[in-house]
């Protein structure tokens, strides 16, 4: 992934709340979600939506990993992100 600005750039992820991942950003893991079977909002239907905030250097390209396990049901995972020059979007 290109960095366009360099600022601070808000990355969210968007998954179930039954969903296991990890987002590793040039190797540093930088937003994870483990599944909590005890939790009784960890319904496969519920979304979960996680952020990070992570300053940035322009035109450089990043390594971007996700790693995602669905505990229950169907599954779903998006990556997006934004900063005050980006506008939000998926990547």
């Amino acid at each position: 992934m290109l960095v366009k600005y360099s600022e601070t750039y808000r990355i969210y992820v968007e998954a179930f709340k039954s969903s296991e991942f990890s987002v590793y950003l040039n190797g540093t893991m930088i937003l994870e979600n483990r599944f909590d079977t005890t939790n009784e909002n960890s319904l496969p239907q519920n979304a979960y939506f996680s952020s990070a905030d992570l300053d940035l250097v322009g035109d450089q390209m990043l390594s971007l990993e996700i790693r995602y396990a669905e505990k229950l049901g169907d599954s779903k995972i998006r990556l997006f992100w934004e900063s005050d020059s980006q506008a939000f979007e998926l990547i």
